[in-house]
């Protein structure tokens, strides 16, 4: 079982995607269903997957606290794992699609200091299409899928010095 937070880290106080891949010893996908529970024990979510054994699950951390997914298979085989660990520094990109624009968003941990100029970028196969300037009062924003080619878009978010904050993907199909 893998967990993959929207943008690459956990967030403290910030509502995030966390997609998950459940897989059989063998390599194949496994249908599976579950509750997210904190190590105080309260349950926060259940969840389920959706296709293949990959799903996604939305969860609001919190810094200090571990989370744990317990997972049923179909087969009735019971496991606990971890998720990541939940920062409390950070910056996170979230996309989503709507009527043909993929609409992004900049988040941060209340902890995390707005740098200087932070930038979005996006590029199909190394080929440019996007570089914009995110500022703290302007943190949202939308791209015509038109506007990028087809096949993988990577969205890379990144600092005044050209260090990466946060990475999304995203696939376009004209």
């Amino acid at each position: 079982m893998d967990f993959f937070p929207e943008g690459g880290k956990l967030l403290e106080w910030v509502i995030q995607k966390v997609a998950f891949k459940a897989q059989a010893r063998s390599g194949g996908a496994k249908e599976i269903k579950g509750k997210i529970y904190t190590s105080k024990g309260d349950t926060i979510t259940h969840f389920e997957s959706q296709h293949d054994g990959r799903g996604i699950v939305n969860i609001y951390p919190e810094t200090g606290i571990i989370y744990h997914a317990d997972i049923l298979s179909e087969q009735g085989e019971r496991k606990i794992f971890d998720l990541p660990k939940v920062e409390n520094q950070g910056f996170a990109i979230t996309l989503n699609r709507r009527n043909r624009i993929i609409y992004y968003e900049t988040q941060k941990t209340k902890w995390t200091q707005w740098p200087d100029s932070i930038f979005l970028i996006a590029h199909t196969r190394g080929g440019l299409r996007m570089v914009k300037k995110i500022t703290n009062s302007q943190i949202m924003g939308g791209v015509e899928e038109g506007f990028l080619e087809e096949g993988i878009t990577h969205f890379l978010l990144i600092d005044h010095r050209g260090i990466p904050l946060s990475e999304r993907l995203c696939f376009v199909m004209h």
